[in-house]
Formats: C-alpha cells, sequence, structure tokens
C-alpha cells in the first residue's frame, strides 16, 4: 500500500482498517507539527494521542509508534513530546495489542509507554497528566462502544482533543435502529435520537436517512465549537455514501492541515473545486458553475465582497482565514484572485518593494481598488 499514489488509493474498494492506517498515520504527524509550533513552553508530554479503536487497523498504531521513536533526537522530538494512550472495546484485541507493543524491539527507549486506556469506572488509574487540558488528538468509531461516546461527552470538560472519526453506514444505522441504545448514546443525542428514529419512520430512502442522521451528529460538535471536515468515500456504482472520514477540530491550522494532506485523495469538479470524496457521480458543470455552492465562480463573488476584510493581506493569510469550513483549495484562491485582476477589482504588490506586479505567488499583497 506504500506505493500506492494517493488519488489512486480509492481506485479499489478499502476497508476501514486501510484507510485508517493510509490517512492517519499521515496526519498524525501533520497535526504534531502544528501543535507543537504553537506551544511556547515544551511539556513532557507535551501532546496526548488517543487511538481509541486500536484493533481497526492496528498497522496505524504501530506506524505511529515507529514515527515516534525514529524522530529521537531530532527538532522534531515526539518521543519526549507525545503520550499514546489505546483503546479497543474487544478485550482479546485489547490484550493481544499490548503484548505486541510491550515486545516492540524499540519499546525500552520510548519516554512515555504507551497505555491502556481504562474503563470509566477506572479513570482514576490513568497518569496524573492525562485530565489537564493537554492538547490531545484522538482516532474513534463515535458509534462502535460506550467509551468512545464517553470520550465525547467529556471533551471541553476533560479533553482538550481534536478528533479523527472513521465509521460506515452500517455504524449509524445500527445505533439509530437499536432498541436499547446506550445511556451514553442517549445522553450524546439528547432528543435529536428521538428525531432521527422519527424521520427514519417516515422516509424510507436509505440515501436522505443516512444524511440526516450524520447532519443530526455533526450538530453535537458544532455545539461544542467545533469546525468539522467531511470527506465521503462511495461504494463503486453507488449514489450513497459507504465510509465516512470526519474531523472535528478547533483550530484552523488543524483543520486547513488535513484538508491539504486529503487534496491528494479527493475529486474535483471541473472547475478544479476539490470535492472531498472518492467515487462520487460527479453532475457535469458545464455552464451552471454559479448554481454550486462552492466554485471558483462563486469564490470570486464572496472574495470580492470582503475586501474591507482582506485589502492588504497576503494570498496565503487570505486563504488561511478564509477557506474553513468550504471546499476550496489554495489553487482556487489564486485562480479566483486572477480572475478579479483580469475584471480590473485588484492589484497585486511586491511585500518587500511596494510594487505593482503581474505575477501571483502567495507570498503576494492583495490590494483591492476603490
Amino acid at each position: 500500500m506504500a506505493d500506492i499514489k494517493p488519488n489512486d488509493f480509492f481506485k479499489k474498494e478499502r476497508s476501514l482498517s486501510a484507510i485508517k492506517t493510509e490517512i492517519l498515520s499521515q496526519y498524525f504527524v501533520v497535526w504534531c507539527k502544528v501543535i507543537l509550533s504553537n506551544q511556547r513552553e515544551r511539556l513532557s508530554p507535551a501532546i496526548l494521542y488517543f487511538d481509541l479503536s486500536a484493533g481497526q487497523g492496528p498497522a496505524a498504531l504501530f506506524k505511529i509508534l515507529d514515527t515516534i521513536f525514529r524522530s529521537s533526537g531530532t527538532n522534531f522530538d515526539l518521543n519526549k513530546a507525545v503520550q499514546v494512550i489505546f483503546h479497543d472495546p474487544a478485550e482479546t484485541t485489547l490484550a493481544e495489542l499490548e503484548e505486541s507493543i510491550n515486545n516492540l524491539p524499540y519499546y525500552d527507549a520510548l519516554v512515555h509507554k504507551p497505555i491502556r486506556f481504562p474503563a470509566a469506572e477506572n479513570e482514576e488509574l490513568l497518569p496524573e497528566q492525562i485530565g489537564t487540558g493537554l492538547p490531545a488528538l484522538a482516532f474513534l468509531n463515535p458509534f462502535q462502544d460506550v467509551v468512545a461516546q464517553e470520550f465525547i461527552l467529556g471533551l471541553g470538560q476533560r479533553w482538550n482533543a481534536d478528533l479523527v472519526m472513521l465509521f460506515d453506514f452500517e455504524s449509524i444505522n445500527a445505533a439509530v435502529k437499536t432498541k436499547k441504545p446506550s445511556p451514553q448514546l442517549q445522553e450524546l443525542f439528547s432528543e435529536k435520537l428521538t428525531d432521527i428514529k422519527a424521520y427514519y419512520k417516515t422516509v424510507r430512502d436509505a440515501a436522505k436517512r443516512e444524511a440526516f442522521a450524520l447532519a443530526t451528529f455533526k450538530t453535537v460538535f458544532a455545539a461544542k465549537g467545533y469546525t468539522l471536515f467531511e470527506f465521503r468515500i462511495n461504494a463503486f456504482d453507488k449514489k450513497q455514501t459507504n465510509q465516512y472520514l470526519l474531523l472535528a477540530v478547533k483550530t484552523d491550522a488543524a483543520y486547513t492541515s488535513l484538508k491539504e494532506l486529503m487534496l491528494g485523495y479527493t475529486e474535483f469538479q471541473e472547475d478544479a473545486v476539490p470535492l472531498f470524496g472518492a467515487n462520487l457521480q460527479q453532475n457535469q458543470m458545464g455552464l451552471f458553475q454559479e448554481y454550486y455552492m462552492y466554485s471558483v465562480v462563486n469564490l470570486v463573488d464572496t472574495i470580492l465582497q470582503k475586501a474591507s476584510v482582506y485589502n492588504n493581506k497576503t494570498l496565503q493569510s487570505i486563504y488561511e482565514k478564509d477557506n474553513v469550513g468550504t471546499n476550496y483549495s489554495r489553487d482556487n484562491y489564486k485562480v479566483a484572485y486572477q480572475i478579479l485582476k483580469q475584471q480590473g477589482k485588484v492589484i497585486f504588490v511586491n511585500p518587500k518593494t511596494g510594487q505593482t506586479i503581474s505575477a501571483l505567488t502567495y507570498t503576494s499583497i492583495i490590494r483591492y481598488k476603490k
């Protein structure tokens, strides 16, 4: 799998385990760089990494541990910075993972030994530093077991975590249709679980059910102040999404870093705006770009209306601020501003000399004309 190019990865059906191993091991490194670059005081540990579904794609956990070990002694020393905590709903799987970790050839060299995430009633067994608000990245399947659901319920109170969630449609369906949902699931959705069940009774279309349930689930994180990034993987020859990769973060940089990583895997519209999905059945855009939520036509209009905000800002800084919560890539912003220049609405300025320039770079200053 390591030799497969990102844009070829989803041309073959992939299991949740394979997707996790491919994407998470890369994003872990990117996310750590974002967090550590913003920390003034370097603690040890400085970062917590939770894999609460470690048996799903265990190769991802071992790739991350290998990355941590190999960074020892570098300027980006994750061995000093990261505490790994792992869990799996299956006790047998958890025991096997613990044994495999303890037998790693570099286990003794790990500064912070990986530890199991205990059940809720044994949380006092966790090391003292784990509940002190350290920045954390957590991988979990929110519909898999109560430990993941309890973790989500603790966000903002006990855990200062960004979440990477990977699940399939069947997981959503099973959670909604169960006659005896866990107290944690009921608390997580509150009255929304009743709303979803009612919707399921009146709507038979599977795609509509899925979209409604997912939209409702996402409101849980929006209410906690999270920004969400969604990547959809469709089954081949089907309109319905088969698997979801969902990111919930509190910082723009963490959001943008995964978005940029997934540019290598996504499909694109005809105007090069990313769709952030794979195996999607696209509509042909043709001459109707203005009817799409995200298009270069719409982006041109959006940034023109924000002249008072973005005037005399660099293209890079505008992109970093404006892209969050949208599908737009950095290249889309460059194209949009080139169109505005052709329309006589902006000029490009060299940040060092202050002179007007014709070629736009990401460090160029955008100056709106009055």
